[in-house]
């Protein structure tokens, strides 16, 4: 959860301005409840922001990307593909680790 917060504090730096902001994230789908809850934040902080939340596989997420789909932030579930997009200059910033999971049965 401190990543996620610093997230939000990340987003309130970089988007900060005194006209609307639409913020566009596509993230893995296994992230909907807690990015849906971090945008509502966000949001109620940054009333004058608006955050435009998609989710879906992490392919499909890179091939749009790869198309020119506009997106500020893409959280995927593999690295691979962040570090691919990187790599082909669809990506300007380092990509970084976000959470690490574990599979428990």
């Amino acid at each position: 959860m401190n990543r996620l917060l610093f997230i939000i504090f990340w987003l309130s730096l970089a988007f900060k301005s005194s006209m609307a902001e639409v913020i566009r994230v596509f993230a893995a789908a296994d992230l909907q409840y807690a990015l849906k809850e971090i945008a509502r934040e966000y949001m109620k902080a940054n009333p004058q922001d608006r955050v435009e939340l998609v989710f879906g596989s992490s392919g499909k997420g890179a091939i749009q990307i790869r198309k020119g789909d506009p997106y500020h932030l893409f959280f995927s579930a593999d690295t691979k593909y962040v570090e691919e997009l990187h790599r082909e200059g669809y990506i300007i910033t380092q990509p970084k680790a976000y959470a690490i999971g574990r599979i428990v049965v």
